[in-house]
């Protein structure tokens, strides 16, 4: 798992990245902005062997703003920040669907007892969202 952090850490340098033992397990990782770079979030197909990360080019493009934080849920969908509110996005990158804050969000988590409350840090405020999801609870690695 070292050798996949630090090549990772070598491919994106100081963008968001979604890792730790939860992504790792998943077939993919994402990735999000650099401070001066593009408005979307890549993805990196996770490998058996070194090289442990295959590129998978771009996952989404952000519509409002830049894409900041982001989580998984149980269905694979990839749940991020944005200028206008949150964004969920299938597994694909289709944009599923908004949640629209009234100030921008620059981060987010699952949370509660049943992991399907949405927390939600906006720029000078917090918000708390029930959703029909729950965040991701178990590793994904070999499902789609």
């Amino acid at each position: 798992m070292t050798d996949i952090i630090a090549e990772l850490k070598a491919v994106v340098g100081e963008a968001n990245v979604l890792t730790g033992k939860e992504a790792l397990d998943w077939p993919s990782i994402w990735e999000t902005h650099r401070a001066d770079g593009p408005k979307h979030i890549r993805s990196f197909k996770v490998l058996d062997k070194s090289p442990w990360l295959e590129p998978a080019g771009v996952f989404a493009e952000c519509t409002a703003g830049i894409f900041d934080g982001f989580r998984l849920d149980d269905a694979g969908n990839v749940w991020s920040s944005a200028e206008d509110g949150v964004h969920c996005l299938s597994p694909e990158g289709k944009l599923l669907g908004k949640i629209r804050a009234p100030e921008s969000i620059s981060n987010l988590t699952f949370g509660g007892l049943k992991k399907n409350r949405l927390f939600l840090c906006g720029t000078y405020s917090t918000f708390a969202v029930f959703v029909n999801v729950r965040g991701a609870t178990t590793p994904r690695r070999g499902s789609k």
